[in-house]
């Protein structure tokens, strides 16, 4: 046998590694400038002066840096950020309660690999459906008109309805089940319809005071918005802080908006004809207790 061959016989070959999974790192500092669209970013050491009116993501690495931005937390608007790098495991639980105590709710949606802790400011009452509901009563208070609901719902439709009195209000929903709910809300001055898509109704070409956009599918709400533009003066959208409807731009080209992000989901006003002024932030008043919710029926799926 060839010397060369006999002595590679004898060789024990270890099978080879297998090759590591790469290692999946998030970017959150674009993640969460997406998702809390702050007004301004700042590392704490640029944080001199924080301005009351205006939403922040201040981030920081370490203990340190995240006792230096606690210092600063009583003076953030609702909407900011908080993002603490290397954050110590054993400080967390002490500093969340710490900062809860200002608004501030922990805010890891992107999982519990991520590499940072974040918390964002905005009220927390136990509930998400109705944080509209403040500001839409707003608007129908200061206008005259008829009123159109895209989106049935207990964080409106009630509430709508004894709000406007006798001017016309108009609910859409594309779900049947859901709409029956309202039924014994249903006369001439508050019409009913059920639509696979409510950004189809005819009733989109009327002139309305108060447009309340908040329908599925989601996708449609540009849709909508486009529609009731011309004939509308105020439009009050909900879950704005959500990218997903591809309607961001479509807000920002009305002549005055103003956004609430005092809870999250959060509510945007716009207008092409008139100002908005300004609109009281507060907890969304409860549904009116002149309706009395039917028995036993579940939460919209």
């Amino acid at each position: 046998m060839n010397p060369t061959i006999e002595k590679l016989a004898t060789l024990t070959i270890a099978p080879a590694a297998p090759p590591k999974a790469p290692t999946i790192k998030y970017d959150l500092m674009s993640l969460f400038q997406r998702d809390g669209r702050p007004d301004a970013v700042l590392s704490i050491t640029d944080a001199k002066k924080i301005a009351p009116e205006t939403t922040y993501m201040i981030y920081g690495k370490g203990m340190d840096d995240a006792l230096a931005i606690e210092k600063l937390v009583p003076q953030f608007a609702y909407g900011s950020v908080l993002l603490i790098f290397d954050f110590p495991a054993e400080e967390y639980a002490a500093f969340d309660a710490r900062v809860r105590k200002h608004d501030f709710c922990a805010w890891d949606k992107f999982g519990d690999d991520q590499d940072g802790r974040a918390w964002v400011k905005s009220h927390y009452d136990g509930g998400t459906f109705a944080t509209h509901l403040t500001y839409l009563l707003e608007m129908v208070k200061r206008t005259t008109g008829p009123v159109l609901e895209l989106g049935a719902g207990e964080g409106s439709t009630p509430a709508l309805h004894l709000a406007v009195e006798d001017r016309l209000l108009v609910t859409i929903d594309n779900n049947e089940e859901w709409l029956k709910r309202y039924e014994g809300l249903a006369s001439k001055t508050h019409v009913l319809e059920c639509l696979p898509d409510p950004a189809a109704s005819e009733w989109l070409s009327k002139k309305w005071s108060v447009v309340f956009i908040d329908h599925s599918p989601g996708e449609s709400r540009g849709w909508a918005i486009e529609k009731v533009r011309p004939n509308s003066e105020f439009l009050v959208v909900h879950d704005t802080e959500e990218l997903g409807y591809g309607i961001e731009d479509l807000l920002s080209s009305f002549k005055y908006r103003k956004d609430f992000k005092y809870a999250r989901p959060w509510t945007t006003i716009v207008s092409d004809t008139k100002e908005i002024g300004d609109v009281v932030a507060g907890v969304a008043p409860s549904v009116a207790k002149e309706y009395e919710e039917p028995a036993n029926v579940q939460d919209r799926p």
